[in-house]
């Protein structure tokens, strides 16, 4: 059916914010859903009072729109947003969010139009002291806040004795920001050639790997974030466990361990903090927890200690930028994220692609696009998969393969569109597992269609196996790949943008596909080997110790090297993944 021919067949629905709320001047998540019963829209717009927010997320699980339309992608016919209205010019008392669907170049229908009512700011509430006189919560706040920063003065060790680092992390599962830190534990021989103790606040297979180089865990609760007066009884709980056992230096790592980020800069450690969410640092928040759960003075301390933290470190120029303004003057850097490349080198010699294939079960003569992580919304694996539905029939021996099935309602869906769809001989869904090499090693294409993404580990991995890679043009990505040369790139948001980009990986010639590969490898050996980013953060960790006010940037210029590999994985166990 022609695009014309299906302005007035729009369905859809702007379930967030619900009729007649009240909305706040900041940051807001606009949720709905939209389709047509022909075919999926392709873009989704959100406007407000005339501002283009620019395309919403696509995708997302809709397992009720689907109990009254009757077509496979009704599933996944979901879209969302967060919008800043502090970006509105002009804002006013009101706001009317506009959502607007399109399909192809010349069919568009507004879906809703609604207009709300902006939220008065909230007075600064009061309540009577022990003696009568009213206390602020920014005084109480500070009460608090005073007696913690009393019960942790002094506990800077600076350059004193050997290196003995604590590490925070969210968790210790196989995700791109944990693999950040065990990759660079291993290069930089935590355990064997200084100690170190990494402090997460959730299990996962990633204990035991650590455990094995002789690093020392300890997982505990994350801090509670909604209440001040508990928050702070956790800094001074765990920042005197800290000071006790000696630590002294710190590497934090993701936004999702700020608490970490606070405790080491209020011990007056020397702290690296990498960051690899590539959203705003007001939009995180939104991104991270419920709306009005976290206290506004944890918030503040977060901010305090992202402009106190002497070392900022970012995987892409694109991320950095985001925080550049909240981070102390001089003191966010990029340092290029990296993998194994020698490791895979081995893991190449020793397995064939013919035997990965057998493996795997998957026919010689197929053409496999590989989609490595985690099923979640912002990776965008449904879409991905929508727009393969389009294109796939006239390339039979092409196969998806999804890797990253975590049980998520969202993957649930995913499965559910490739059923119904009827695609279910050319696409699979497989669990997360930790033998991604055999995956590489079996692929021709790695597609990766995130809207949110700094650096991923996938990619540079993949390119290390010589695999081309095909990419959303989103932050880090860009930065890595240039367009039919060193890459595949497409719009993000976008199932037509992706499904004219798998169209043309599909109809590429061996030739060329392998030529892209061959160059995606050289860039990557040049740039990203995970020995070069461990060396660069064991430096800056030194070199903060040794000269705390130094600029990171200096450390990494002055040609001090110390750090020489001399602990490899012949003295310590391999992590697995």
């Amino acid at each position: 059916m022609a695009p014309s021919a299906l302005r007035d067949q729009f369905f859809g629905l702007l379930d967030l914010p619900p009729e007649g709320e009240e909305i706040g001047p900041g940051i807001v998540r606009v949720v709905g859903w939209a389709l047509t019963e022909p075919a999926p829209v392709e873009r989704v717009q959100v406007v407000v009072n005339g501002h283009d927010f620019g395309p919403a997320r696509l995708g997302t699980e809709r397992m009720d729109v689907a109990r009254h339309h009757r077509v496979p992608h009704a599933l996944v016919s979901g879209f969302e947003h967060l919008i800043d209205l502090g970006e509105v010019p002009d804002l006013g008392d009101t706001a009317t969010v506009e959502i607007r669907a399109t399909i192809g170049t010349v069919s568009e229908a507004v879906l809703a139009t609604r207009t709300y009512r902006i939220q008065p700011s909230t007075p600064v509430s009061t309540e009577p002291s022990q003696r009568g006189r009213r206390v602020t919560d920014a005084e109480r706040s500070r009460l608090v806040r005073s007696r913690t920063d009393r019960l942790l003065a002094g506990a800077s060790a600076g350059d004193e004795g050997e290196l003995n680092l604590v590490a925070f992390t969210h968790d210790m599962g196989y995700g791109g920001g944990q693999l950040w830190l065990s990759e660079l534990l291993y290069q930089a021989g935590a355990g064997r050639a200084f100690e170190c103790t990494v402090v997460a606040s959730r299990e996962g297979p990633l204990v035991d790997d650590l455990e094995a180089m002789g690093i020392e865990i300890y997982v505990t609760p994350d801090a509670p974030v909604n209440d001040m007066q508990w928050y702070e009884a956790r800094v001074g709980e765990l920042g005197v466990w800290i000071r006790d056992r000696g630590h002294n230096a710190a590497l934090v790592n993701s936004f999702g361990s700020f608490f970490g980020a606070d405790v080491a800069v209020r011990l007056g450690l020397p702290t690296v903090w990498a960051i690899h969410e590539s959203y705003t640092p007001s939009v995180i928040w939104s991104v991270a927890f419920p709306p009005d759960y976290v206290h506004p003075d944890v918030r503040a301390a977060f901010d305090r200690a992202l402009c106190q933290v002497q070392a900022v470190v970012f995987e892409a120029e694109a991320t950095r930028q985001q925080y550049a303004e909240a981070t102390g003057a001089g003191r966010s850097l990029v340092v290029p994220y990296g993998v194994d490349l020698a490791r895979i080198e081995l893991y190449k010699k020793d397995h064939s692609r013919e035997a990965a294939r057998h493996a795997l079960r998957i026919p010689e003569n197929c053409k496999v696009l590989l989609v490595m992580g985690t099923t979640e919304p912002r990776k965008a694996q449904t879409m991905l998969a929508e727009a393969f539905a389009q294109v796939s029939g006239d390339c039979d021996e092409a196969i998806l393969v999804l890797v990253g099935d975590t049980g998520t309602p969202y993957a649930a869906a995913l499965k559910a569109f490739i059923r119904q769809a009827g695609i279910q001989a050319q696409a699979r869904v497989v669990p997360v597992t930790e033998d991604t090499y055999q995956w590489y090693r079996a692929a021709d294409v790695l597609v990766c269609a995130s809207d949110v993404e700094s650096l991923p580990r996938s990619v540079l991995e993949a390119m290390g196996f010589e695999v081309p890679v095909l990419a959303t043009s989103v932050f880090g990505l860009p930065e890595l790949l240039t367009d039919g040369e060193t890459g595949f790139l497409f719009e993000p948001r976008d199932l037509a943008a992706a499904a004219h980009a798998l169209e043309r990986i599909l109809t590429a010639n061996g030739e060329q596909l392998a030529r892209v590969g061959a160059a995606g490898h050289r860039l990557v050996t040049e740039r990203h080997d995970s020995k070069g980013y461990a060396s660069d953060i064991l430096r800056l960790v030194e070199g903060l110790r040794r000269t705390p006010e130094a600029l990171p940037s200096s450390i990494l210029t002055s040609g001090t090297a110390t750090w020489d590999n001399e602990f490899s994985s012949a003295e310590s166990p391999r992590p697995k993944s």
